[in-house]
């Protein structure tokens, strides 16, 4: 079944896929993204300019001043470092909707279904078993037998680089005397081909959402971002305690420091 169900997939499959690609910023977003580091540089910066003078209401002002100047470095810093670097996003199969792929890819098991003993009554359908529903795309999975539904994941995983974010609905078994048969089914497939499918298992109440990986950052890609965001915050860290500390040493090598810590979490951070 599994070779009969997924010829049409695989011939998706064949086709142009990018999934998680880097995409340039436009300024506006640029900017806003460099704000956000911006804020997170001017609370960073305050609080541990509270620290350093005891909550001396006299001093907290130049704190304040310094902690906005940082802030307006980073922001600028930081907008001009989004500009060039980008940011990953999921393109999927270029030119088609994910919806119109799973239309494609699941009408045999549409036409399957029509065989299940209970079809006259109760019959699985793309049009009322297949949406879309917020970020992502919603197979439920009730009205099939579990042979089925494991041929409806099957599919999933040929043409998972096309399709996204994905919200499996199992349920519950509720309505079954023997309880719940088709979730423990999938949840096991999914977890026995987790090397295959490369999914993050998000898993609810009577269902399981699907969410692609995002490709590991090689070394020297997270390198060259730590150097990008290492000279601004290591910069801005640094004059930025010194004048908190008076011109002290100690000052100015934990505002370096702390500079190239977080330039070391952000680079480490894979969007």
């Amino acid at each position: 079944m599994r070779d009969n169900l997924t010829q049409s997939s695989e011939r998706i499959l064949e086709e142009g896929v990018s999934g998680w690609v880097r995409r340039k910023m436009n300024w506006k977003q640029a900017f806003q993204t460099g704000l956000v580091l911006g804020i997170a540089g001017f609370v960073f910066t305050f609080i541990l300019h509270l620290y350093y003078i005891a909550l001396d209401p006299d001093l907290i002002l130049r704190g304040f001043k310094v902690a906005f100047a940082s802030s307006i470095f980073l922001t600028i810093a930081g907008s001009l470092i989004f500009k060039l670097v980008g940011k990953k996003v999921w393109e999927g199969h270029q030119g088609v909707a994910p919806l119109d792929v799973l239309r494609t890819v699941l009408s045999p098991i549409e036409q399957k279904a029509t065989n299940l003993l209970w079809s006259p009554i109760r019959t699985w359908k793309i049009s009322t078993h297949v949406r879309s529903e917020g970020i992502g795309t919603t197979v439920d999975l009730h009205d099939l037998d579990i042979k089925m539904g494991k041929a409806v994941v099957e599919v999933l995983i040929a043409v998972r680089n096309k399709i996204g974010r994905i919200r499996l609905v199992t349920g519950r078994g509720k309505n079954s005397p023997e309880g719940a048969k088709m979730r423990p089914a999938i949840l096991e497939m999914l977890r026995q081909r987790q090397g295959e499918h490369n999914w993050n298992m998000q898993i609810g109440q009577g269902s399981v959402t699907l969410r692609p990986k995002k490709n590991q950052l090689s070394n020297r890609v997270m390198f060259f971002k730590f150097i990008l965001f290492s000279i601004p915050l290591c910069i801005g860290g640094y004059f930025g305690f010194s004048a908190i500390g008076n011109g002290d040493e100690i000052s100015q090598v934990v505002g370096f420091v702390s500079g190239a810590f977080l330039a070391a979490i952000l680079a480490s951070y894979n969007n």
